[in-house]
């Protein structure tokens, strides 16, 4: 235990340092292609896209289950959180001292962040029960109509602000790196934990063949339910930063895309690999924001963006990756660091060493019988 709570802290420290690295870097013009906007782009977007897609690995990937609902997830961590700083939490803060301005702000924040993490579970709890019966296709027809009523439903309540959307949330979030990278690294070490304990073998055994789980007495609707809960909390947690970041969140940030990107990642990454989905979920989102620094095309007689089509590059890719690689850029296994030093201690030079020749135990045999 004290372990783990030293390398909590220490992960909490690393964070707080590039965070604090990184604003001096973007405001001091450090270097002339780090600017707000690339920083946004390439850093905190791919945070909170790995965020969602080791999330929805959970479930998707780990459990085997087939959900296209976490864009409504996603939804109700942002909006709830936002709707508890804007019509409570800001109003408590009028009456905070000046000195206690930044303390009372950061406890806001983690329990803005905890209530819509809690809502996101929550939701997901009442997702997850109903479905139990459902698989395969029909379990990604319930979720995908679950996360469209509830973009239709925040784009038609005015206390959130209809389809003007909801704007005037505090942003207490700030620069963003460091919640946005601690909650990353919150995803990925519950799913890690999870994955390497009893639990995950339960996981896993859902996943293969969940006849035979019941039949050796595994409780697959708890884990089933579970898988959601867990995969929900998180990307409540990611809706809320999201919302007291950019300090104004519309319908159209979850629409049905935002879950078919997050699924496609996850695909791409290896269903089941963690590390998979960290490197898909950063590299589909650079993939995208390099897209929308190309030069303008012009394709019969119109002018498009470049990142008009990244549905396009995004379909591509997976079809590629289906043809060469059905499992996944990883399949099931993970990066660790005792594979990248088998990977670096394969240098050329041992390669290229012929093997040492050893004598048969015909040739012994020979040389016994010579006089």
């Amino acid at each position: 235990m004290v372990r783990q709570i030293f390398w909590c802290g220490v992960a909490i420290a690393i964070c707080w340092a590039l965070d604090r690295l990184l604003q001096a870097a973007v405001y001091g013009q450090w270097f002339g292609w780090l600017t707000d906007y690339t920083y946004r782009a390439f850093i905190l977007v791919p945070l909170l896209f790995i965020t969602l897609a080791v999330s929805l690995n959970l479930i998707n990937g780990i459990t085997g289950q087939f959900s296209l609902g976490h864009a409504g997830f996603f939804a109700v961590g942002a909006y709830l959180s936002a709707g508890f700083s804007v019509y409570f939490a800001s109003g408590w803060l009028a009456q905070v001292p000046p000195a206690w301005q930044g303390v009372a702000q950061f406890g806001l924040l983690l329990m803005a962040a905890l209530i819509g993490a809690g809502a996101a579970a929550l939701f997901g709890l009442i997702v997850g029960i109903p479905t139990l019966r459902l698989r395969g296709d029909y379990l990604a027809i319930a979720t995908l109509g679950f996360g469209e009523i509830v973009r239709v439903l925040f784009e038609n309540l005015d206390l959130f602000g209809a389809q003007r959307g909801f704007t005037g949330i505090p942003t207490w979030v700030g620069f963003g790196f460091f919640w946005y990278a601690l909650l990353a690294m919150g995803c990925i070490a519950v799913s890690r934990n999870l994955l390497k304990s009893t639990h995950g073998l339960a996981f896993l055994s859902v996943r293969e063949d969940e006849t035979a789980a019941e039949v050796m007495g595994v409780p697959t609707t708890y884990y089933k339910v579970a898988a959601f809960v867990i995969g929900a909390m998180f990307a409540g947690a990611a809706g809320a930063l999201l919302a007291h970041r950019e300090g104004s969140i519309y319908p159209v940030d979850f629409k049905l895309d935002i879950s078919i990107v997050v699924v496609t990642m996850v695909v791409l990454g290896g269903q089941g690999s963690i590390t998979g989905s960290v490197l898909a979920g950063a590299g589909l989102k650079m993939l995208e924001e390099l897209l929308r620094l190309l030069p303008v095309v012009t394709l019969f007689g119109r002018e498009f963006q470049p990142s008009d089509f990244r549905m396009l590059a995004f379909a591509l890719v997976l079809i590629l990756m289906m043809i060469f690689r059905p499992q996944g850029l990883l399949g099931h296994r993970e990066l660790s660091w005792a594979t990248l030093r088998r990977w670096l201690s394969r240098s050329p030079k041992r390669a290229s060493v012929p093997p040492a020749e050893t004598p048969s135990l015909s040739s012994e045999g020979e040389q016994m019988r010579q006089p």
